[in-house]
């Protein structure tokens, strides 16, 4: 992960067989999530799934099939700037709303939820990048 500009997109599972999940992104880097074990965030490897003792009997069910294989991408095209596409036909929504794709520039002052599928449900917000913490002398790493 590139240190670029200091800052990374923070995605953060809150709902969902992803809750409790999170992946960095940095500028210039992608993210997709999905049901396919390829996918960056993918509900077949998520470790609350893997936990459940019917976990085979879950995955053919109608909510966690609400997640395509490739759902959703998310694009940090720029400090601050993502780009989020819907690779589905079970839709992604942003903060409520229903998307096809979509330019977010304003993480530095708010964080965004995204809907994924029936259940899951993710915060994007922006962190300092582990280098820039490091050069800042340790900081606490979260973006004032």
């Amino acid at each position: 992960m590139s240190a670029a500009n200091g800052v990374v997109l923070v995605v953060r599972g809150l709902r969902g067989f992803l809750a409790g999940e999170e992946k960095r992104v940095a500028v210039g880097e992608s993210l997709v999530v999905g049901r396919s074990r390829r996918a960056g965030l993918s509900t077949r490897r998520a470790k609350k799934l893997k936990a459940r003792p019917d976990w085979e009997k879950v995955i053919g069910t109608a909510a966690f099939l609400t997640v395509s294989r490739r759902h959703t991408r998310i694009d940090h095209v720029s400090p601050g700037v993502i780009e989020i596409t819907d690779l589905s036909s079970n839709g992604t929504y942003l903060d409520g709303k229903q998307i096809a794709k979509e330019t977010v520039s304003d993480l530095a002052e708010k964080t965004h939820m995204l809907g994924v599928g029936a259940q899951e449900r993710f915060e994007l917000s922006l962190a300092k990048s582990e280098a820039s913490v490091e050069a800042d002398g340790g900081g606490a790493g979260a973006l004032s």
